[in-house]
């Protein structure tokens, strides 16, 4: 091949000789018909893709890769992306220079780890998450080579495997990994996923029991006597207090006057409050002080000494198949209290007290009307219109 300028092929590339050993110059170069980018071949045969460009009227060159280590593809991308920064007076050579300190997603991660574990309840969902998705698709990136558009990219890729939210959830922890990379100090610049927008979530219908639900579902549980985690998922149905707060749960916690203090550090709003139960709750703990051991100071205590328990996930597995209702989780439990205390007639405020939540908006989502009451209006209105026609 006489011509040193050509159109890179994989092929065309590999036929090219060595740099020939007589040559004053250590490499033969070629150029691509892209602007600036360039092949290296040396004396010993190894080929590498480079960069050239002035900058403040210096000549430079930066490298790109080793042949064969990057499609030609993606080195004309990296070729164009460079020429970009110069366009935008950037050194490319400094950014990859500062960029040296600057560590891969993987390393990053294992210090954020360190901090949610002490900082974030949700920090085994963070595992998950990295493990599942992030880790393997950018983990050997380092943080300031990662993109706005790479992660909306695989934001997208995972709404269109599974939903909108699971995608927010996601992007969630994208911007909370770079956020805490930019307190640090670690990365320099904007966090990239703050002109990322979520997708909508629809809130949906809030899935609860209704009355027979409710009947079968305690038959099934009242099988399990004395079972904690039976105890427990009574004590949540009757109270509407999160799983979460619950389960950690201490005798001390109990008040004299019928409430339970769900400590701040348990609380999911981070704020103490004092929550009043019910008689039925109250017939739980009672049962549950049969069954309380020595030395251990939780109301719901686990398989482990001193401990509490971890989870009725298998139990209300269990259960709920054999009272034939589908569609539910623990959380639905929640729900149901906070339906029938409204179709009750509870006040909104009162409710979302009762509930912990810190925006009053989120108790409105239940603020729902069920069909019998629609109905039982309409019939009002019937009778009212009846009455008006049999008036003289």
């Amino acid at each position: 091949m006489n011509s040193r300028k050509f159109n890179f092929t994989k092929k065309k590339i590999e036929a090219l000789p060595p740099n020939d050993r007589n040559s004053k110059s250590t490499d033969q170069e070629y150029s691509d018909t892209t602007p600036g980018l360039k092949l290296f071949a040396s004396k010993n045969g190894r080929k590498s893709f480079h960069f050239r460009y002035v900058f403040n009227k210096r000549k430079r060159v930066i490298k790109i890769a080793d042949f064969d280590c990057l499609s030609l593809q993606e080195v004309r991308e990296t070729a164009n992306k460079y020429r970009g920064m110069v366009n935008r007076n950037i050194d490319p050579l400094a950014v990859r220079d500062k960029s040296v300190d600057v560590p891969t997603l993987r390393e990053f991660s294992v210090s954020y780890m360190e901090w949610a574990r002490s900082h974030k309840r949700s920090w085994k969902d963070d595992v998950r998450k990295l493990n599942a998705e992030i880790l393997p698709n950018f983990g050997d990136k380092t943080l300031n080579t990662i993109t706005s558009k790479e992660i909306q990219d695989h934001l997208v890729k995972i709404k269109n495997r599974s939903s909108g939210t699971n995608s927010n959830r996601y992007r969630s922890l994208w911007s909370k990994l770079f956020s805490t990379a930019l307190l640090w100090s670690v990365l320099e610049g904007a966090n990239p996923c703050a002109r990322i927008p979520k997708y909508p979530e629809s809130s949906g219908r809030l899935r609860y029991l209704d009355h027979e639900e409710i009947k079968r579902l305690l038959f099934e549980l009242d099988k399990y006597d004395g079972h904690v985690s039976a105890m427990l998922l009574k004590f949540l149905l009757f109270t509407g207090l999160r799983l979460g707060e619950t389960k950690m749960l201490k005798w001390d916690d109990l008040g004299a006057d019928g409430t339970v203090h769900i400590r701040m550090e348990n609380a999911k709003s981070k704020k103490s409050r004092y929550v009043p139960i019910n008689s039925m709750a109250l017939s739980v703990l009672e049962e549950l002080k049969k069954h309380r051991t020595s030395g251990n100071p939780h109301i719901f205590p686990g398989a482990k000494p001193g401990g509490h328990i971890s989870s009725p996930k298998k139990l209300f597995s269990t259960v709920k198949i054999r009272a034939a209702i589908e569609d539910i989780c623990i959380h639905t439990l929640r729900h149901t209290f906070a339906t029938l205390s409204i179709e009750a007639g509870t006040d909104l405020y009162v409710v979302q007290s009762q509930l912990g939540h810190a925006s009053y908006k989120t108790t409105q989502r239940y603020a729902h009307i069920s069909p019998q009451r629609i109905k039982t209006a309409t019939e009002n209105v019937a009778k009212e219109i009846g009455l008006a026609m049999t008036d003289d």
